[in-house]
């Protein structure tokens, strides 16, 4: 699991260009009621909003400036998300009547989508409260979100350099330019969108002011973030965390729910931004009590508590503690030696509280241990690290 972070630069450069994508929802669609022709020239639209949109200040976060051009572009976007969940639902179809092709590109709103895959209940939920909160609300809510996010990582220490982040602007230009060229669906998908967008409003102004903005931003988010995910992969590791849940997704909204926690936010036009900072927040928790995983363990109490470990130079001794459980028929102990694949090595019954690993250890290496019930998973497991001693 702590793999993802030991290349953080790729990692960065990942959350980097997400956002790309994220700037280029646009490039889905325009308002629900237009007829979409193609991503980039919607693309071009979500431009116009930036090429239109004036610099004077509407709202402040956490003291930080948005303009009107700003939250005019986040209105456009507003109005893609909607139809291009829209769209997907129309082009829905079921799973077993779906046939991938060497040309399927689930971005050109002709396509159907396999139905199972992308519409859900969760999907349903979510269209409905974009579509009742409006988009001055959305637009606010995410605004906010995002420059909170971005305040907070400041204050920690995450701040990107000015060489970082054009380093980053660089990789990701010289990306997008080579995948726009070589693309065989040059109007449809995010590269296509993104290409409207700088068309629109010219490459110079696009990568050196709008981009470059954003990547600020997102450089600090992702580096805050990371950092979050270190900590939190390590409490796992040491068995402090309920495993069943996604750690990346689980991280991220611990971080949203600090970020918005203690923001501040002043509407400077109200005028230009016909929503209240309580009712854009207000939207941002309807969110995420639709997507949210939690850090928190589940109500229930775990089998398998405070696992702990001691160890020699060739053997590793595991104690726990339990609460008898009829649905708890044993106890199954996995060990994984650093290669990311956890292997079973014993059974044992259920009044099971103690067992001393000595198969093929060596000294001076690390070993993770795994403690689950039988049947698997009935209760969740634990898990635990630890090192061997140096050879005698």
């Amino acid at each position: 699991m702590t793999t993802i972070l030991h290349n953080r630069r790729y990692l960065l450069l990942l959350l980097i260009f997400a956002s790309v994508l994220v700037s280029a929802v646009a490039t889905l669609a325009i308002v629900a009621a237009q007829a979409p022709d193609t991503h980039q020239t919607l693309g071009a639209r979500l431009g116009s909003a930036y090429i239109d949109g004036k610099e004077n200040i509407v709202v402040r976060v956490n003291g930080y400036p948005i303009t009107q051009a700003e939250f005019a572009a986040e209105r456009v976007r507003y109005h893609n998300l909607l139809w291009s969940i829209n769209d997907l639902a129309e082009r829905a179809v079921p799973s077993h009547e779906w046939t991938h092709t060497s040309d399927s590109n689930i971005n050109e709103h002709r396509r159907p989508v396999p139905q199972d895959i992308w519409i859900t209940d969760k999907f349903y939920a979510e269209l409905l409260l974009l579509e009742t909160s409006g988009q001055d609300r959305v637009a606010l809510g995410e605004l906010i979100l995002e420059y909170a996010r971005f305040s907070k990582a400041v204050d920690a220490g995450h701040m990107p350099s000015k060489a970082e982040v054009a380093d980053f602007v660089d990789q990701l230009r010289a990306a997008h330019e080579s995948h726009f060229a070589t693309s065989v669906h040059s109007e449809w998908g995010y590269t296509a969108g993104t290409q409207g967008v700088i068309e629109a409003v010219g490459a110079q102004r696009y990568w050196s002011e709008i981009y470059t903005a954003r990547a600020t931003r997102n450089l600090a988010d992702s580096s805050w973030y990371q950092a979050a995910f270190q900590t939190a992969a390590e409490n796992y590791n040491r068995g402090f965390l309920y495993s069943g849940i996604n750690l990346h997704e689980a991280v991220e909204s611990e971080l949203n729910r600090v970020a918005i926690a203690d923001v501040e936010v002043e509407i400077v036009d109200a005028d230009e931004v016909k929503a209240t900072p309580e009712e854009a927040i207000a939207y941002l928790h309807e969110l995420w009590e639709l997507q949210d995983p939690s850090l928190e363990p589940p109500a229930q109490p775990l089998a398998v508590q405070n696992l702990q470990a001691s160890e020699t130079h060739n053997s590793v001794t595991l104690v726990w503690d339990a609460e008898p459980s009829p649905d708890v028929l044993g106890f199954e102990i996995l060990r994984d030696s650093n290669t990311g694949v956890f292997q079973t090595i014993v059974e044992l019954e259920p009044s099971a509280r103690r067992y001393v690993d000595t198969e093929g250890l060596k000294p001076n290496t690390g070993y993770y241990y795994t403690i689950r019930t039988i049947p698997n998973n009935a209760i969740e497991e634990a898990q635990i690290k630890i090192y061997t001693l140096p050879a005698p």
